[in-house]
């Protein structure tokens, strides 16, 4: 069989180490181990010292000198490589050996004996594609951990390639003053296997930008997989993207998404959701856990957990429990009326981890303060009002109270009837609603 040879690693990494140590002569004088790092890069196959010449870029090094002899170890030493010749690839190892610990898929990898099962294979994902482009859409008024939190994770696996994409190519201005730069426009783009868009305090303007949806349209056509964190799932499903899928999004703006579709099932208790080639996420943070669960669907679990310790982030690896879900904020059928609740906090149904301090009604015309009526109640104690004060909108056709006594656990009820301006008839219904906190 044809497996890795000792004499071939010395010298790949002895060339290898000279030509780093050359190349990065005035860098080393600063961290000395540098040239130990590309060198270690290069050994791991072609993808790894693409990767690690790309970070060399970033400190202004350019790796001219000949890595040859590491790069011609890729059929051994790179994921897919196959160090001992035993017919499994070394990613196929790391996946069944590395789990009880690196030493023992060090012994695997390098033992033409030791050999993972057919049994143990089978739940390994398909490793038809290796390289991936990514292009990250960026606007106005982005939200910037919506961006950096997905890239930090997809740039540093082997094979992924992040762009950042624009209408136009250039500085763009996030939400939170800060500039990035954009490499590509709209028109110059290339194809791409991943598409993530963002949210943020611009979203609003985007949703009304035929330019950016029309590229949305376009793009997602060739790729592989669609992503989206935030309020970004809204612009895909004004694009139509989401249509007949599930998806998810910021839960303090859900009503945002909800309102672009009626066609995506929309789910409100979800930290992300895949649905077919759709990645959707909950708000800013979310897009990182997001972002690890499309590297596990691609390169496996232990590379998202791998991946996750790298950065020193703690991945929730639940997709389905959200923390922040007790927030969503919801649309609410109008039932053919022309006056009626558009959307609440706590949303109709809701359990909160937390006694709320005030509660929230949105309404489709502005309501009349002095003709509102509200009472809030335990279910189990229906008799006895929980006392409310502070009444007042905020000029957003909006009511907004306190409550003014620290809720137990069980389930609540709040009755209301309010006039809207220009209306004869007053409107009512109820808003239940749970708390529930944790043991």
């Amino acid at each position: 069989h044809s497996a890795l040879r000792h004499h071939a690693v010395v010298e790949a990494y002895q060339q290898s180490w000279g030509s780093a140590a050359e190349d990065t002569k005035a860098l080393s004088l600063r961290w000395p181990t540098t040239p130990d790092v590309i060198a270690a890069y290069s050994l791991l196959g072609r993808d790894s010292h693409a990767a690690i010449r790309t970070m060399a870029e970033g400190f202004g090094v350019s790796l001219n000198s000949d890595y040859s002899k590491a790069i011609a170890l890729d059929r051994y030493l790179s994921a897919e490589g196959d160090a001992d010749g035993d017919g499994f690839s070394n990613r196929q190892e790391f996946h069944v050996f590395g789990a009880t610990g690196v030493e023992n898929y060090v012994r695997a990898a390098l033992d033409f004996d030791i050999r993972p099962s057919q049994e143990q294979l089978t739940d390994l994902p398909s490793l038809a594609q290796t390289r991936f482009t990514i292009g990250i859409i960026i606007y106005p008024g982005f939200e910037v951990l919506d961006v950096y939190g997905p890239l930090e994770m997809w740039a540093n696996v082997a094979g992924f390639d992040v762009l950042l994409i624009a209408e136009e190519a250039g500085p763009i201005r996030s939400a939170q003053g800060t500039e990035s730069v954009a490499k590509y426009s709209f028109a110059t783009a290339p194809a791409l296997d991943i598409l993530m868009v963002p949210g943020g305090f611009g979203t609003r303007a985007q949703l009304e930008n035929p330019a950016l949806l029309s590229y949305l349209v376009k793009a997602n056509a060739d790729t592989v997989y669609t992503a989206s964190v935030c309020t970004g799932s809204a612009l895909l499903a004004k694009a139509g993207l989401l249509d007949g899928h599930r998806a998810t999004s910021n839960k303090r703006f859900f009503s945002l998404a909800e309102a672009q579709s009626d066609t995506v099932e929309w789910v409100p208790e979800a930290r992300w959701v895949e649905s077919g080639k759709m990645f959707t996420s909950s708000g800013v943070s979310a897009g990182m856990d997001m972002a690890l669960g499309l590297v596990a669907h691609i390169k496996g679990e232990m590379d998202a957990i791998e991946l996750a310790s790298a950065v020193e982030y703690v991945w929730h690896k639940e997709a389905d429990l959200d923390p922040f879900a007790q927030y969503v904020d919801r649309l609410q059928t109008a039932s053919g009326a022309r006056d009626h609740l558009v959307k609440s906090w706590p949303a109709s149904g809701a359990r909160l981890s937390n006694s709320p301090e005030w509660l929230r009604l949105y309404f489709s015309k502005r309501p009349q303060i002095q003709s509102s009526q509200l009472r809030l109640y335990a279910v189990n104690d229906s008799q006895n009002a929980i006392p409310l004060s502070g009444l007042h909108e905020m000029g957003a056709k909006d009511l907004m109270f306190a409550v003014d006594k620290n809720l137990s656990n069980g389930e609540y009820v709040l009755d209301w009837t309010v006039t809207l301006m220009g209306s004869a008839d007053a409107i009512s219904g109820n808003l239940p609603f749970t708390v529930e906190r944790a043991p």
